[in-house]
């Protein structure tokens, strides 16, 4: 199965304001703001071989990003989907929440992409 998690993760880690706050899953305690989760939510074979095996997949991520106010979530998310649209992911959707317990604002965005069996992504 293709997955680019780990390629991804790196790419966000690049965003300063995260200060290598970037989760592969929900954290077990509360963390430092502002924070974000990525994890893969589906994918399926766009071209496999003969044999079966997948050789292109198309792939969705979602990207969970937690800050103090609804202004530095903004600024963060675009950060993301530019970072992201390098690497040839872009954003399909998002939704805005607020955490009461928190105090926090959270936006949780999914970002598709054609990826090949070497990592190699391409736009569509």
């Amino acid at each position: 199965m293709i997955d680019v998690l780990e390629s991804l993760v790196e790419q966000l880690r690049t965003i300063n304001e995260f200060d290598g706050r970037i989760y592969r899953r929900w954290p077990k305690k509360n963390v430092t703001l502002p924070s974000c989760i990525i994890y893969r939510i589906s994918g399926y074979t766009k071209l496999s071989d003969d044999q079966g095996e997948e050789i292109v997949a198309e792939l969705v991520y979602s990207v969970d990003i937690n800050a103090k106010t609804a202004d530095e979530v903004d600024m963060l998310a675009d950060s993301v989907a530019n970072v992201l649209a390098r690497y040839n992911f872009h954003r399909t959707g998002d939704t805005d929440l607020y955490d009461d317990n928190a105090k926090a604002s959270r936006r949780v965005l999914t970002f598709m992409g054609t990826v090949d069996k070497r990592g190699n992504t391409f736009t569509n």
